[in-house]
């Protein structure tokens, strides 16, 4: 039988983050190139560094995803 244990949630170490919404980003596929520039802009410990990864390019590729892993 499976067993079923609790995880801890993961956090922003800084909790009195000044704005949430500076480091909150949309589900990755339906962030736009140009918007990705601005969420990559609005915050060093924006949420779109993990998902997308690279922002050198344009196009979500394998090598987004293993630079993110990196982060």
């Amino acid at each position: 039988m499976a067993q079923i244990r609790p995880f801890r949630a993961v956090r922003y170490a800084n909790s009195s983050q000044a704005s949430f919404g500076k480091v909150l980003a949309p589900p990755y596929d339906v962030i736009s190139p140009a918007q990705k520039k601005e969420l990559l802009k609005s915050d060093p410990l924006n949420v779109i560094r993990l998902i997308i990864g690279n922002p050198s390019h344009e196009d979500h590729k394998p090598s987004d995803y293993a630079s993110a892993k990196k982060h």
